[in-house]
């Protein structure tokens, strides 16, 4: 899903679509693009 900060409306956004270890991160406009999906692991 997407991550997002409500009080500036922005998503969290890797960096030119990136994948790879060490990609940067940025806060970005909302446009629920592949770079703005994020899988978050279940917690036990």
């Amino acid at each position: 899903g997407t991550i997002m900060d409500h009080q500036i409306r922005w998503c969290l956004d890797a960096s030119s679509n990136g994948t790879a270890n060490g990609t940067l991160l940025q806060l970005w406009d909302c446009n629920r693009q592949e770079n703005q999906k994020w899988i978050r692991p279940m917690l036990r």
